[in-house]
């Protein structure tokens, strides 16, 4: 990786992507957060003035009026299309209060150095849950705009004072940004990490029971048709007993192996336990082509040998509901599956029946036909 592909790394990461709907919550709950202070600590301060009979100048007057108003123009319509980009609104409602105290900490302040911009300047950026690169553009602009204001309308010596602020503060504000980034991308990894192992089979590597029924029931209440496989691998116990435990682990991987080739990454393919095997594949709903898919997986199980010498391989029974909508419960549709690979066992084992879960239909493969 070159110079130019570790500095857009560090500034952009291509990994921040991943985490884009956790950031957009954080920055949900910052947006939450600075818009219902911005309405307390705004109206707090105008109340508190006017019971004290404390005369307000027009600049702190327009800049109370102005962070009350936008905040609770903001704070009514976030429920509804600021949800939509909700680190986009928090950019604006930022960059509005940063505005506002450039306004009054130059035009209406010149004689005096600008430290309400600062604080909000060192403070506000961090709130934001974005790219390390979008932070620095943001207080580069920001400061950049403060800085011209304040070589406008103030003399020279107020004006260096208040360039040697923003620059300190800039620099500190762009290094706790990173810091923040940072932290939040490993948090959200360590996170990631955690989930993914608790919902995978720590032997196969697909889905276990949690992870794996949970997406299935989501599939099903969104309406997502498709075929539901209940398999299991014939005779197991005898692989346990006559070849060992870890011939029978590999025999689990390699079915695992052989499921995940023959089934894309949006279907759900998962080990409910011991030897038992569950697959949704969504939109696989036509019978002759899930018909076909059952045939040439019963044949690529039947690839894995166990001994070389003699030949000896496994076979599967499979029992497969096909969905076309009339299914909207997991229990059901399981137990619909589970049927009819009790037929396949009963039936010699070594194939699969298939039924249309909608008309009733019912069709077997037996051992021969395979």
């Amino acid at each position: 990786m070159g110079l130019w592909e570790r500095v857009r790394e560090a500034l952009f990461p291509a990994r921040l992507s991943e985490y884009k709907a956790d950031f957009e919550r954080e920055n949900y709950r910052s947006l939450k957060f600075v818009l219902f202070a911005g309405i307390v600590v705004s109206g707090c301060s105008l109340l508190v003035q006017l019971v004290l009979h404390t005369t307000i100048e027009r600049g702190n007057l327009i800049g109370f009026l102005g962070i009350l108003v936008f905040s609770l123009a903001m704070f009514l319509s976030y429920n509804h299309e600021v949800r939509k980009n909700p680190t986009l609104a928090l950019y604006i409602w930022v960059t509005a209060l940063l505005f506002c105290s450039v306004i009054l900490g130059t035009s209406f302040s010149p004689n005096t150095e600008s430290f309400v911009f600062i604080i909000l300047l060192l403070v506000l950026p961090l709130l934001i849950s974005d790219a390390w690169g979008h932070i620095i553009i943001y207080v580069g602009l920001s400061a950049t705009f403060f800085l011209v204001m304040s070589f406008i309308t103030k003399d020279r010596a107020i004006f260096e004072k208040d360039l040697l602020h923003t620059i300190i503060v800039s620099l500190i504000t762009i290094i706790l940004s990173r810091r923040f980034v940072s932290d939040n991308l490993i948090k959200l990894e360590t996170s990631n990490k955690a989930e993914t192992k608790a919902e995978h089979d720590g032997l196969t590597g697909i889905y276990n029971r949690r992870g794996g029924e949970q997406m299935i029931r989501e599939y099903l209440a969104n309406g997502v048709t498709g075929s539901f496989l209940i398999m299991d691998v014939d005779d197991f116990k005898f692989v346990n007993d006559h070849y060992g435990h870890a011939m029978g682990d590999e025999v689990l991987k390699k079915v695992a192996l052989t499921l995940s080739r023959h089934f894309r990454e949006s279907d759900v393919v998962m080990r409910m336990g011991g030897d038992e095997f569950i697959v949704y594949a969504i939109g696989m709903a036509d019978i002759r082509h899930v018909e076909n898919k059952l045939i040439s997986l019963c044949e690529d199980m039947r690839k894995i040998v166990l001994d070389e010498k003699t030949g000896t391989h496994i076979s599967v029974s499979i029992g497969c509901a096909v969905n076309l909508g009339s299914y909207t419960d997991y229990d059901a549709l399981s137990a619909a599956a589970d049927k009819l690979l009790y037929l396949t066992k009963t039936g010699g084992k070594d194939g699969y029946r298939c039924s249309d879960a909608d008309q009733k239909k019912t069709t077997a493969s037996p051992k021969e036909d395979l």
